[in-house]
């Protein structure tokens, strides 16, 4: 069994450049400005299409050409342009006619798009999920599915390298500086749950595994794999090495395979028994990034029983570490620092009620 598990949310990926539920609303807000010059003023969007067309052919226009597409085009960004496309370039799929009913025309498209921007940034809602949760139908569902893939897909093809946050600081203290590989055998690896649809766990240890390790891309997509990390929402994408399918093919798996938060327990692969399980077993549990909503607080936690962590054959006193926003240099050094007690860091004061729910449930005041 392994001495640790890991429960990670949004905050653990924003170090590797990824948005969280927040930023993602706040982007939909920044897109809808710029779809409405383009509804407003009527602009061509074939003009759109062809710009980003010649864009990939052409890598320089993205710099040279900036100034004629905002000429011609209302002052639309770049990047308006490239989400206007890849919304239109789905729309064609087959998979998205089985989602609602598209007739193909651009205009009505990105109308329906720029409608369900609206709702979402009226509703006031702090995420995408949470929003379809409260009001889901297939359109919303297409919609909200993609802006979350869309810039899952962008953080994940635009990763700037010689990002160091906690995979890292997990793998240098298990893997490069004990020098043991073995560390990734499923028995020896930690536990990982996660809330997250991104790839980034199991990318950085499959790149750290050939790159130190030299092991064969295929012996390291199967290493990987074998780890079991736990996306308790779905992950956006199949994990198959170093090669990123086209966007098509993700938003296609991602239509298919996430699970919006909030959804029914029925629907999710996760399954608590194994988690609680896990826990009673361990040292200790990492929370990262995990913003403590509440009823992912209860979906997860709840039905936790104090007394179980007494029956694990571990000498050791159980411990929790949380931080809000990947690791700020505190997990890790206090492992060592804290002898006593279980010993909770946060970050965030928003979240003292929670983290007073979770110190009450865990600490197991009487060891010696």
């Amino acid at each position: 069994m392994s001495k640790y598990v890991f429960l990670t949310g949004a905050g653990s990926s924003i170090p590797y450049d990824y948005p969280s539920g927040f930023n993602l609303v706040e982007r939909v807000a920044q897109i809808l400005d710029e779809m409405n010059r383009v509804m407003v003023w009527n602009l061509p969007i074939q003009k759109i299409i062809n710009y980003v067309e010649n864009a990939k052919k052409n890598p320089r226009m993205n710099t040279v050409g900036a100034q004629e597409l905002m000429s011609d085009l209302g002052y639309i960004t770049i990047d308006c342009a490239n989400v206007l496309h890849a919304l239109i370039s789905v729309s064609n799929s087959e998979f998205s006619n089985r989602s609602f009913e598209i007739d193909g025309h651009p205009h009505d498209l990105i109308k329906r798009f720029g409608n369900f921007c609206q709702e979402l940034i009226d509703s006031r809602s702090f995420t995408i999920d949470r929003f379809l949760i409260q009001r889901s139908n297939k359109e919303f569902d297409f919609f909200g599915k993609f802006i979350i893939c869309y810039f899952l897909y962008q953080s994940e093809n635009k990763r700037l390298f010689g990002k160091y946050d906690w995979i890292e600081s997990l793998i240098n203290m298990h893997s490069i500086q004990p020098k043991n590989i073995h560390f990734f055998n499923p028995e020896n690896f930690p536990k990982i749950y996660t809330f997250n649809y991104d790839l980034e766990i199991e990318r950085t240890i499959y790149l750290h595994l050939i790159s130190y390790w030299n092991v064969p891309e295929i012996d390291a997509v199967e290493i990987v794999n074998k780890l079991g990390v736990m996306h308790i929402y779905g992950q956006y994408r199949k994990f198959d090495g170093r090669k990123i399918p086209t966007f098509n093919e993700c938003f296609g798996y991602c239509l298919d395979k996430i699970n919006l938060i909030g959804s029914n327990h029925e629907q999710l692969a996760f399954n608590k028994k194994n988690f609680l399980s896990d826990i009673y077993a361990s040292f200790g549990l990492y929370i990262l990034g995990f913003g403590y909503d509440s009823e992912n607080f209860e979906k997860i936690f709840g039905g936790f029983e104090k007394k179980n962590l007494l029956n694990h054959n571990y000498n050791q006193i159980f411990k929790i570490f949380s931080s809000n926003i990947g690791i700020r240099g505190t997990l890790f050094a206090d492992k060592y620092r804290n002898k006593l007690g279980i010993e909770i860091q946060m970050l965030d004061y928003r979240y003292d009620v929670y983290i007073k729910d979770l110190f009450e449930r865990f600490e197991p005041l009487n060891y010696d």
